[in-house]
C-alpha cells in the first residue's frame, strides 16, 4: 500500500509454483493409485509424468530468470518515522515557501482539508510521474510523514496512496490519448509514471473500465469527444 508500482511486485511466480505443485500431486496420486490397484507401471508408462515435471522445472526457471533483478522493497524502504508535523512546518516541499495554513480543528486534524491540500500539490508538481514514488518519498516532498499522509488520503480523500497516484497517472494517459498522441500506448504509460506494462494495463482497466487500446479507438470514433476523465 506504500508503493505506487505495486503491480510489479505481485507474486506471480508463487501462484505458478503452487499450481504446479497441486497438479503434480494429483497426477502423481493417479499414477500411484493405478500402480497399487490395477497394475505395475513401467518407466515408459510413467514417461509423460517425467516429461511434465521437466516442463514445470523449465517454466519455474524461466520465471526465476525474468525476476532475478527485481528487488522487493522492505518496510525500511517505504515507511518513515511517525513524527507529526509541527505548526511551523514548511508545506508541500518548498523549503523557503510560506508557512502551512493550520489544518487543526477542535477535534484534531482536518483530514479532508489536508488530503485536498496534499493531492493539489501532487497534481501541481506532477510527482506522480516518478515511477519509483512511494508513500514515504511523497511525504518527504510534502514536509510531512507517511502516517499523516496516509490518514489524510484515506480519511480525507477516500483513496489509498496507490489508488490516488495511479488515478492521476491514468487520467494523464487518457488526456494524452484525447490530445492525439500517436506514441505506442505502453510508452505513453511509461511517460506518465508507470514502469511496467502489466501495472499500466491493470490500472487503466480498473479506473477507465476499458483497455487503453479500446479507449484510443473510442476517442478516434468521437465517443470521448467531451473530454471526460475518471469518475
Amino acid at each position: 500500500d506504500h508503493l505506487s508500482n505495486r503491480e510489479e511486485f505481485r507474486l506471480t511466480w508463487l501462484r505458478v509454483l503452487l499450481s504446479i505443485l497441486a497438479i503434480t500431486a494429483v497426477v502423481w496420486g493417479a499414477f500411484a493409485t493405478t500402480e497399487a490397484i490395477i497394475q505395475p507401471l513401467s518407466y515408459f508408462d510413467e514417461f509423460p509424468f517425467y516429461l511434465a515435471q521437466s516442463a514445470a522445472a523449465w517454466l519455474l526457471g524461466l520465471l526465476a530468470w525474468r525476476g532475478a533483478a527485481l528487488r522487493y522493497p522492505t518496510a525500511y524502504d517505504v515507511v518513515s518515522p511517525v513524527v507529526e508535523p509541527t505548526a511551523d512546518t514548511t508545506p508541500l516541499g518548498h523549503p523557503t515557501g510560506p508557512k502551512a495554513p493550520s489544518s487543526e480543528g477542535p477535534k484534531g486534524p482536518d483530514w479532508p482539508a489536508l488530503g485536498a491540500q496534499y493531492v493539489a500539490a501532487l497534481r501541481l508538481h506532477e510527482w506522480w510521474r516518478d515511477p519509483q514514488l512511494t508513500l514515504d518519498k511523497l511525504a518527504q516532498q510534502l514536509a510531512t510523514n507517511s502516517s499523516y499522509l496516509s490518514k489524510a488520503l484515506n480519511q480525507g480523500v477516500g483513496q489509498g496512496f496507490n489508488e490516488c497516484v495511479n488515478r492521476l497517472r491514468v487520467e494523464a494517459v487518457a488526456a494524452d490519448i484525447r490530445a492525439g498522441k500517436t506514441l505506442d500506448l505502453v510508452q505513453i504509460g511509461f511517460d506518465n509514471g508507470f514502469n511496467s506494462k502489466a501495472s499500466f494495463q491493470r490500472a487503466f482497466v480498473l479506473y477507465m473500465q476499458q483497455t487503453p487500446s479500446a479507449y484510443r479507438e473510442a476517442v478516434r470514433r468521437g465517443e470521448q469527444a467531451d473530454g471526460s476523465t475518471i469518475a
